[in-house]
């Protein structure tokens, strides 16, 4: 058992500990393990910053949204918002794996639809809950936190319901598929720590990357399962493993090899070690 002192990274003990926090001490080992002295000072402070050059975005799904938005009461939480688009992931999720638990077989056509509508639904929502936010004027950094949290746990099921539907099985294939999609959420989310914006390029997982998942869900359920696994007679492979093999490389690549080099995740990593070892060179 670790013992936990008072320290520079620990503002909730001591005379100077937060008061909203006096009363909740037993909440602080949770709270610690996720955010250090200087996260919680800066936490306040936080704006979200984000550009999107979607193109679908713009001329398709901003406009449906607009007719949406106000059928939302105001009174709704934004995060009961996202929490309503992580539940129909999980219904999503939940009627896939209770006929393909193995991530392979055939379930009825009607469960394909169905997952194609969960993650329309769940796009859709995930989209509206910051537009509900600022509607409201109830935007805060925690509310962020949420919703990037309830879109890595979607990012999991997501990666299951395809190799569900590709019949992927158990194995390698889906792990490397789930690890590329894993990494370019981690990638985006580690370019919006060092650069302060979330950029979102013309092609991104979060518009045209979902359109093309549940565009697969829908073309699923009007052909049959069965269609992924049919021999492309030219590469000599069925058609689930095509779409493997270009799933993830461009998982991979989603680090926007397209921008100027001095948006790269790697360039600011060096140029911050860089800018560390030059303030110990002054100090001493």
């Amino acid at each position: 058992m670790v013992r936990r002192t008072s320290s520079d990274n620990d503002i909730f003990s001591g005379p100077d500990k937060a008061p909203w926090r006096r009363s909740a001490d037993t909440h602080d080992a949770y709270l610690l393990k996720y955010v250090t002295t200087r996260g919680a000072l800066k936490l306040p402070k936080y704006q979200y910053r984000s550009t999107n050059s979607s193109l679908l975005y713009h001329y398709v799904i901003q406009h449906y949204l607009a007719w949406l938005l106000p059928l939302l009461p105001r009174w709704m939480a934004p995060n009961l918002v996202t929490l309503i688009g992580l539940w129909f992931t999980a219904v999503a999720h939940a009627s896939l794996i209770w006929y393909c638990p193995l991530l392979q077989g055939v379930a009825p056509r009607w469960v394909y639809f169905l997952n194609g509508v969960c993650f329309w639904s769940y796009q859709t929502l995930d989209h509206l809950d910051g537009k509900q936010a600022r509607r409201t004027g109830s935007s805060s950094p925690l509310g962020l936190l949420f919703d990037h949290g309830c879109d890595a746990i979607n990012t999991t099921t997501v990666v299951l319901n395809l190799a569900a539907v590709w019949q992927l099985g158990p194995g390698l294939r889906t792990y490397w598929m789930w690890a590329g999609f894993a990494l370019a959420f981690f990638l985006g989310t580690l370019e919006e720590y060092y650069t302060g914006y979330m950029n979102l390029p013309t092609l991104n997982a979060p518009n045209e990357g979902l359109a093309l998942i549940y565009g697969i869900f829908f073309l699923t359920a009007a052909v049959g399962p069965e269609f992924w696994t049919q021999e492309v007679e030219a590469l000599g492979c069925g058609r689930n493993s095509v779409l493997w093999l270009v799933c993830v490389p461009v998982s991979y690549t989603h680090l926007r090899a397209h921008e100027t080099p001095e948006h790269l995740v790697c360039r600011l990593l060096l140029e911050k070690k860089k800018k560390k070892c030059n303030n110990k060179v002054h100090s001493v």
